[in-house]
């Protein structure tokens, strides 16, 4: 027989645990001494592996009460269930970390922390993703929109998120210069340098992009970009495409 401290050192846990699992009847002692102090023998050893090898894989407490007792599941039939339910907490751990880099980068772009934004941002990412995959259907092929996916988005992790937020940075600290001048060019021509690369210089899907990009009711998951900031871009680019026609 196992006194609850040598229970607990076997199972590497504390010997409140082993006593927080008598008082839930999940791992009763086989026995008390006269004092009133716990005993457990090998079934209840085995038990303990049982319980915390299933606390490892994600199983609360009460879900390992119950399999370890009556179930209406084969141990194969719950285990595949808990092997989906990894799956989807770990898109939703995915889904999670992208939004909040893509709070993170909002707010080295946005140079302060704007709820409005964040809320946006939150939205995009909570959106149903069949209700984007309808709208996309009505306005891009499959080609297109498999391209599309393979783009960077913010949230993402690479040097082309942050070359882009470093340039419309640039874009917000310049607002007020004309478009004609050599500032506003410079960035235009920067602007379309990485639009034209990232599209592969395909103009009619860069154009359908960017007309997505100013709807702000679009689904697609686009970030919330200012209309002082779009008006800017077009405004530089078309002096750019006069200048060199």
């Amino acid at each position: 027989m196992y006194s609850v401290g040598e229970l607990a050192q076997m199972g590497n846990i504390s010997v409140r645990t082993l006593q927080y699992y008598d008082e839930i009847g999940l791992l009763k002692p086989a026995a008390k001494t006269d004092g009133g102090n716990r005993l457990y023998g090998k079934n209840e050893s085995m038990k303990l592996q049982q319980i915390l090898a299933l606390k490892f894989l994600g199983y609360p407490l009460e879900s390992i009460k119950r399999m370890l007792g009556t179930m209406d599941q084969t141990w194969e039939e719950t285990l595949h269930h808990q092997l989906q339910s990894i799956k989807k907490e770990q898109e939703h751990l995915k889904k999670m970390e992208s939004a909040i880099r893509s709070i993170l980068q909002s707010m080295e772009l946005e140079e302060e922390l704007k709820w409005d934004v964040v809320q946006q941002l939150v939205d995009l990412y909570k959106e149903n993703p069949a209700n984007i995959k309808r709208y996309l259907d009505n306005y891009f092929t499959q080609e297109e929109q498999q391209f599309l996916h393979h783009l960077p988005h913010l949230g993402d992790e690479n040097q082309e998120v942050r070359e882009w937020v470093k340039l419309i940075k640039e874009v917000k600290a310049n607002l007020d210069k004309d478009p004609s001048s050599e500032v506003a060019q410079s960035i235009a021509k920067r602007w379309m340098d990485q639009v034209n690369t990232m599209f592969h210089d395909n103009e009619e899907l860069r154009d359908k992009s960017w007309n997505e990009i100013k709807n702000t009711h679009s689904p697609m998951g686009n970030y919330p970009i200012d209309a002082d900031v779009i008006q800017f871009i077009e405004h530089a680019v078309e002096e750019l495409y006069k200048q060199h026609k």
